[in-house]
């Protein structure tokens, strides 16, 4: 994914919770846009985790992003 496309879930009004889901198969929940940065110039973010540390991500490694919301879950490509 590029950070365009991430920034659009980062920025939305209302902010809803979304979790990325990483080509290697890992999960990583955002859900506050306070626990992700991405860059301008670099194509990778941080993502930070609720019970603390943080991660780098390379975007091009998000294969998709689901929307977590009141229990309903939504994959978007």
């Amino acid at each position: 994914m590029t950070a365009a496309e991430i920034r659009q879930f980062v920025d939305a009004s209302p902010f809803v919770a979304f979790r990325l889901h990483l080509a290697d198969g890992r999960k990583l929940d955002v859900p506050h846009p306070d626990f992700i940065h991405v860059f301008k110039t670099d194509p990778r973010a941080i993502v930070e985790s609720e019970r603390g540390g943080w991660q780098f991500v390379n975007l091009p490694l998000i294969l998709t992003i689901e929307l977590v919301n009141h229990g309903k879950r939504r994959a978007r490509r």
